[in-house]
């Protein structure tokens, strides 16, 4: 009798200690977080398409280079001034070097003599500041606004509780230009329970003024993508809806489309660009 009664009690710890390692897996799984990049100190332009020749492959490369942050810098005066971009000044090569902080290759095809790419150029922020006639090159931006990215895949939703191309494209979306102060969550630790799909459906006022409270952050918006596939590996198509609130508050959508699988993380990217 004696075993009997010990034997319960040992079966329910076992049952809770595996209960718990579970979950401790789950947090500590590896298909979980992406941490957002870092864009405080850069001002960014991107989509500079660059098409030029060389004596050799590394000319040709370095030469696009060039003129990418000779274009890179003038579509980022034009844009910061809204003026056109026949209007910006020409900046030597010298000084270029010395603000430009570093090339992000999009995409490029490098050839024994030319080279093909989509650039992207990232300026020093307080080193560019004076040529770009902004003080300080600060922006004027909103109050903390929680991000929630949240994407609609098979009939399944999902936000941070797995790695997903809509959640890697707003961990590497560059905030410094943008006129809102996300507060990007990672997906690690105790994120996957507090920020997941399922919250932004909750009506709660109680459990959201806790929520971005532990964020820093004071209000709400959810980014969502609601993917369709033709079928694997072929073209898809992606709705886009911004939301704000704890009501989900529409606040625009659009529609873009991909031709193929591996064209879903540059549509991602330009979807984080355009919600923003």
């Amino acid at each position: 009798m004696l075993r009997r009664r010990l034997a319960v009690p040992v079966l329910l710890l076992l049952a809770v200690a595996g209960l718990a390692g579970g979950l401790y897996a789950q947090l500590e799984s590896g298909d979980r977080g992406i941490l957002p990049l870092d864009s405080s100190n850069t001002l960014e332009i991107g989509g500079i398409h660059v098409d030029v020749g060389g004596a050799d492959a590394q000319s040709a490369r370095y030469a696009g280079w060039r003129i990418a942050q000779r274009q890179g810098f003038k579509a980022l005066w034009a844009k910061m001034h809204n003026l056109p971009i026949s209007q910006a000044p020409n900046l030597p090569d010298g000084t270029l070097d010395q603000i430009v902080s570093s090339i992000n290759v999009e995409r490029e095809q490098i050839g024994p003599r030319r080279y093909i790419a989509d650039l992207g150029v990232l300026f020093d922020r307080a080193r560019s500041a004076q040529f770009l006639g902004v003080e300080g090159g600060q922006t004027q931006r909103s109050s903390p606004m929680l991000l929630i990215p949240v994407m609609v895949s098979g009939g399944t939703a999902t936000s941070v509780e797995l790695r997903n191309a809509w959640q890697r494209a707003w961990a590497q979306f560059r905030t410094s230009q943008s006129p809102i102060d996300y507060v990007r969550v990672s997906g690690m630790g105790a994120d996957p329970l507090l920020v997941n799909a399922a919250q932004t459906r909750r009506p709660g006022r109680g459990w959201w003024r806790n929520l971005i409270d532990m964020y820093g952050a004071t209000d709400i918006l959810i980014a969502e993508v609601q993917l369709q596939r033709l079928y694997p590996g072929g073209p898809a198509r992606a709705r886009f809806i911004a939301r704000h609130g704890p009501d989900n508050e529409i606040v625009g959508g659009f529609t873009l489309i991909a031709q193929n699988s591996d064209g879903i993380a540059a549509m991602m990217a330009q979807g984080a660009q355009r919600m923003d």
